[in-house]
């Protein structure tokens, strides 16, 4: 084993994490399958609104008023957001069939820190209906 590898596995085994490609992306309710397809989904959709295309989801983004982040428009994080680098996606317990929501995370400075809450729904039909940006600090453990 490499130096560098072995330097990550022992850092990845105290859960220091060296950077997001050796980070594990954390799954519940999901398989990794169904993860990636809903990540393209939302990267579908990130183009065709670069691309100038009309998307008729609802997209809502918001954090605390002071932080900077306040002063970007909704469709500005939501294009920029690399949600590939989501560290968790999660399916969101639903007693209907209408509508399933998916939660993913983002922290672009880090685990530990400031990060993106996203809710991404999708309708029966399996198209995006709205996406909910909500940058937050981390619970305190």
């Amino acid at each position: 084993m490499s130096k560098i590898k072995l330097t990550a596995a022992i850092l990845l085994g105290l859960g220091i994490q060296t950077s997001a490609s050796a980070q594990q992306q954390q799954l519940n309710g999901l398989t990794p399958e169904e993860a990636a397809s809903i990540i393209a989904s939302l990267e579908k959709s990130q183009e065709a609104l670069r691309g100038g295309e009309f998307q008729p989801f609802t997209l809502l983004a918001g954090s605390v008023a002071s932080y900077g982040e306040a002063d970007i428009s909704p469709r500005k994080i939501f294009v920029d957001l690399p949600f590939k680098d989501a560290w968790k996606v999660v399916r969101v317990e639903t007693n209907t069939k209408v509508r399933q929501p998916y939660r993913l995370s983002y922290a672009p400075d880090g685990l530990g820190k400031r990060y993106w809450d996203i809710e991404a729904v999708f309708g029966a039909n399996g198209e995006l209906e709205m996406v909910t940006l909500t940058y937050k600090v981390p619970a305190p453990f």
